[in-house]
Parts: structure tokens; C-alpha cells; sequence
């Protein structure tokens, strides 16, 4: 089931041939996949362990990274196939909902955030990021608009679910 005018805006959305537009979606794409997005977490929570922030660090894991062990179980629970509008620029999983990358870097901006001494400078380079990865996503032919917003609802979700479980531990 898809939200009405889904399908008119990726057509809007798609270049007329193609070309850099397209070239530069796919680029955020492989940029952004999972295992990029892991590698950055990691790496943000060496830092903080090595900062001695040890349990800041266990909470952005669990917020970013746990989203992406998630995401292919909805896939398959919901089963919503990709938009076939045109051919899509190279292979994608099967199954289209909730985007992965949406998911992804929206955990990763949300555990950022759980754990960032500057949370304005989080948001000001993470929040065009997410937005971006999402475009890139509708450009790429490889996403109905409600696959990226329920990935970003789902990552939402779960780091709120973090946060409110760091909170409680924090107090116990």
C-alpha cells in the first residue's frame, strides 16, 4: 500500500536522463549503506571509550547500530516490493520497506545526538545528511516516499526507546 501521489512525485523527482543527478544518488547511497554507517558508529564509540565516556559510547552503539540489525526482519515482515518505475541504477535487497539507508543514518544522527557535548553541531551537519540520504533514495528509483519516512520514524522510535532505557538505568 502506498500513500496517494507516491508514485507522481518520484516521477518529478526522476531526471529526464538520468546522468549526474542520478550519479551523484548512488554515490550517497554506497556512501551511506549499512556497513559505512557501522564503521562510523564504531569509530565514534572508540573515541568516546577512549575518552573514558565508555558508557556513551555502549548507548550510541546500541541506538545506531541495533536499527541495522533490525531493518532486514521488517523488510521481510512487511514484504513491500521496490518501485519499478524504471530499471534502478544497480542491485537493491528484494524488498523495499522501511529504506535501510533512512534507518540508518537516522539512528546514527539520533545516538549522535545521545551522546554529543554539542548538540547543535550534530544537528547541523547530521540533519541535511539524513534529509540527503533520503532524496538520494527517491533519485535512485529505489524507494516509494514512505519507505524513507517510515525508516525515519523507526529510527526515531528505537533511539527514544534507548535514551528512555539509558535514562532509567542512569537513576536505578
Amino acid at each position: 500500500m502506498r500513500l496517494p501521489g507516491e508514485r507522481e512525485l518520484l516521477l518529478r523527482l526522476r531526471p529526464a536522463d538520468g546522468g549526474a543527478v542520478e550519479d551523484v544518488a548512488v554515490l550517497v547511497r554506497d556512501a551511506t549503506d549499512g556497513v559505512v554507517l557501522a564503521g562510523v558508529a564504531g569509530a565514534a564509540a572508540l573515541v568516546l571509550a577512549v575518552r573514558r565516556r565508555r558508557c556513551e559510547a555502549l548507548l550510541l552503539l546500541a541506538a545506531a547500530l541495533l536499527p541495522l540489525l533490525l531493518n532486514p526482519l521488517l523488510k521481510r515482515a512487511f514484504a513491500r516490493p521496490r518501485p519499478e518505475l524504471w530499471a534502478a541504477a544497480d542491485e537493491a535487497s528484494a524488498y523495499a520497506f522501511p529504506s535501510g539507508h533512512a534507518v540508518g543514518t537516522a539512528a546514527l544522527l539520533g545516538g549522535l545526538l545521545l551522546v554529543a557535548r554539542r548538540p547543535r553541531f550534530v544537528v547541523a551537519v547530521g540533519l541535511p545528511l539524513v534529509l540527503l540520504v533520503g532524496v538520494a533514495q527517491l533519485v535512485a528509483g529505489v524507494h516509494w516516499p514512505s519507505d524513507v519516512l517510515a525508516g525515519w520514524v523507526v529510527a526515531a522510535a528505537w533511539v527514544a526507546l534507548v535514551a528512555v532505557m539509558a535514562r532509567r538505568l542512569r537513576s536505578d
